[in-house]
């Protein structure tokens, strides 16, 4: 009985991970081909950043969403989980972007490897169970709350409840299919869109790929993101959100004129915001 209440525990923990990687799936593909629609309205060139730039967008509209609704209303459990089996389905729908996953994962020399190394180190410890007191208390007990009862909980008798915020309010969609290591592997994926984006944007002639390694590797190895990457905590992600903003504010709106610069002025704005 003790072995089969282990081998229980492993598949749903196999469960969460996988619901958690489709959900993120969903979200991505369907932000690519979005991307591809609004190449003549972003005039952003470069298809990664593109995307990036929609799949953010996208997250946050949908948590800002359901949160002031969880505020002022009541959540339909049938409508999220509808919503959530409804984004995995997105991501099984012609997800040719895995086509070009090659461009960023071919090994040139000792370096990258060492990025890749530590990368993957992340990517395990993402998996691991949630452990930490923070996600415990509120970061996914009080989606879990909302989920279940419709609304946010913000009684006096938890006042920990009233630090959650939107971030917390994207795990909603999660929780409801049992997924509960979104937050965990979301948060390992913005921090590996920021390495991406560095090794693969052409900043500056002045910066050569030894720099771009060595900014990476000063990234990847600060102790927080050890934490950040084990836990529901929300905070790789809006970090990810500024640094793309930023992107855009330095390298391409100069660059672009009338109506598209009002667009990306606005979407970078939004995602500082």
């Amino acid at each position: 009985l003790i072995h089969f209440k282990i081998m229980l525990q492993d598949i749903n923990l196999i469960y969460s991970i996988l619901i958690s990687i489709m959900l993120i799936n969903g979200f991505y593909n369907f932000s690519y081909k979005l991307s591809l629609k609004l190449n003549n309205h972003l005039k952003i060139k470069n298809d990664f950043l593109r995307t990036l730039t929609i799949f953010f967008i996208i997250t946050n509209l949908l948590a800002i969403i359901t949160f002031n609704i969880s505020l002022f209303h009541k959540l339909n459990k049938d409508l999220i989980f509808l919503i959530s089996i409804m984004i995995i389905l997105i991501g099984f729908y012609k997800p040719i972007y895995f086509l070009k996953i090659n461009k960023f994962i071919l090994i040139k020399n000792h370096k990258l490897f060492l990025i890749y190394l530590i990368l993957i180190s992340y990517f395990i410890l993402s998996l691991s169970p949630i452990t930490d007191s923070d996600t415990l208390d509120y970061h996914l007990t009080v989606p879990l709350y909302s989920y279940e009862f419709g609304d946010s909980p913000f009684p006096r008798y938890w006042l920990t409840s009233q630090l959650a915020g939107i971030g917390e309010a994207l795990f909603i969609y999660s929780i409801s299919l049992g997924g509960y290591h979104f937050s965990q592997i979301l948060q390992f994926l913005c921090l590996f869109f920021i390495i991406c984006i560095i090794l693969k944007f052409e900043f500056d002639k002045k910066i050569n790929l030894n720099k771009k390694y060595l900014s990476c590797l000063i990234i990847l190895t600060m102790p927080v993101f050890v934490f950040l990457t084990s836990t529901s905590k929300p905070q790789i992600f809006p970090i990810a959100c500024n640094f793309l903003s930023l992107i855009l504010i330095f390298f391409y709106l100069p660059n672009s004129k009338n109506q598209n610069s009002l667009v990306l002025f606005f979407i970078a704005i939004f995602l500082l915001f």
